[in-house]
């Protein structure tokens, strides 16, 4: 009924890349996590996963991207925002960096299609135990404009070309119809779960932000040592296909660090909230514990 694809990312250089007495980074005792929202919606897309969490004796945080911290129907309702339009890479990288640079350890980061980008970033620059990428934005040059249709699916650039068509300004946010949120965001969700979600938790998207993703911003050094790295992804997932997150793991080869794959049959983008989430969140949790 489910097929799980579990594939440990193992590079024949790391053997000698390491010396022999060393080993690549764990996530250590941390008991910390932070839980990154993607576009078009807000922290309230975690409410299930904070509490599966804290039952199991984790304390989580998740904050919003500045400045979209409120009520989603209010949100909406200050639709075209300024504020949001200026919303960009760099100021919500800097707001996370300040959340985190006040803990008291290293936080396992766990981050959903644009969280999933923003927690690889945050882990290059030292500042995570681990990282969980969900359906994750892929860091900069993975995918290529010229090629993207060919290699991931012309759905896949349907679905990303509101935050590059050059015609379109960056001073009007986009927003997300039912319609889309039910055929490409949150397929395999019901359709009555999909239009209360829809309702309860999304909101317009800055196109500075989502163009971010394809900016030197969201550049990573792939070689460079770091904590353990997961990327989860859904086989069905017509946002961010699963060929994106395996590309992304795979330039992780030559780093001294762990990078794991696991691939959900059956999973569309917003995986997070789909019938049958708690065995994504095990799945994870059982990663953590083993990489400590």
């Amino acid at each position: 009924m489910k097929r799980i694809l579990i594939a440990l990312v193992l590079f024949a250089g790391l053997a000698w890349a390491l010396p022999a007495d060393s080993a690549p980074p764990t996530i250590g005792k941390t008991r910390t996590v932070i839980l990154i929202h993607g576009l078009y919606l807000t922290p309230a897309c975690w409410d299930d996963w904070r509490r599966y969490f804290e039952t199991r004796g984790f304390k989580v945080l998740a904050p919003a991207y500045p400045g979209l911290s409120g009520d989603p129907a209010a949100i909406r309702a200050l639709h075209p925002d300024p504020n949001l339009a200026r919303l960009a890479l760099p100021e919500v990288l800097q707001s996370y960096r300040e959340i985190i640079d006040g803990l008291d350890e290293k936080p396992i980061i766990i981050g959903h299609s644009m969280g999933g980008l923003i927690a690889q970033i945050l882990l290059n620059e030292g500042r995570a135990a681990g990282v969980v990428a969900i359906a994750s934005a892929p860091t900069h040059g993975i995918v290529s404009p010229a090629t993207a249709g060919f290699v991931h699916g012309f759905r896949f650039v349907r679905n990303g070309w509101g935050f590059v068509d050059p015609f379109a300004s960056d001073d009007l946010p986009l927003t997300l119809s039912i319609e889309k949120f039910k055929t490409e965001f949150a397929n395999g969700i019901p359709e009555p779960e999909q239009e209360r979600l829809f309702a309860a938790l999304t909101i317009p998207a800055s196109r500075r932000l989502g163009k971010g993703a394809l900016s030197e911003v969201s550049a990573v050094d792939y070689e460079k040592a770091r904590g353990p790295l997961l990327f989860v992804s859904g086989a069905e997932d017509h946002i961010i296909p699963a060929s994106v997150n395996r590309n992304n793991a795979a330039a992780y080869a030559p780093s001294a660090g762990v990078t794991a794959l696991r691939e959900f049959d059956g999973r569309g983008h917003f995986f997070i909230r789909q019938p049958g989430w708690e065995d994504v969140a095990d799945s994870i949790v059982r990663w953590i514990e083993e990489q400590r």
